[in-house]
């Protein structure tokens, strides 16, 4: 079985935060710098999100993905990450269940992927979409807490417990190993 997981502009969470330790050991999980996959390896923050938005990054992080991973059992994506894996998964990259958590851009999406998708935001996030947006292209969503975007850096937040809560569900469904 197979995790992998795109952290944000800010290489956020660390190692994967709380999350990752979710993951029984028989799965392999593989954790990707946003810069990394960009081709901008030492840009951070602001500075790596300009590069998204206005000069190819986020095609090019997604174009890495495509390349780089297949036979994705759970992909999770963390702010602009979870942006990136949902435009790969879009463009054919094969994931079974795919997580965001803040990814605010995608407001700007209008097709869902084959992956359930499963997207979580604080609710003092200023960038979430519209809840019509949220129904047409989420298989689960959850908008709760009071921590604002990067709530998923704290793993006492809301936002992190829901977040580990659907990948232990996802976790249920997924057959160990022969």
């Amino acid at each position: 079985m197979k995790c992998i997981m795109v952290l944000d502009i800010n290489n956020e969470p660390m190692n994967g935060g709380s999350f990752a330790r979710v993951l029984p050991s028989y799965w392999t999980t593989s954790i990707y710098s946003l810069a990394t996959l960009a081709l901008a390896p030492m840009l951070r923050g602001q500075a790596l999100h300009d590069h998204l938005c206005n000069a190819g990054g986020m095609e090019q992080a997604r174009q890495s993905l495509l390349e780089q991973c297949s036979g994705i059992d759970v992909a999770m994506g963390f702010s602009a990450g979870g942006t990136v894996l949902w435009q790969a998964c879009l463009a054919g990259l094969q994931c079974r269940d795919l997580i965001c958590l803040s990814s605010t851009r995608l407001r700007y999406e209008t097709a869902k992927p084959a992956a359930r998708t499963h997207v979580l935001f604080d609710s003092a996030d200023p960038g979430i979409p519209q809840t019509p947006r949220l129904r047409s292209l989420a298989d689960s969503y959850s908008v709760a807490g009071v921590q604002g975007h990067n709530a998923y850096c704290d793993p006492s937040s809301i936002i992190s417990a829901n977040g580990r809560k659907t990948l232990s569900e996802i976790l249920r469904t997924s057959l160990p190993p022969n």
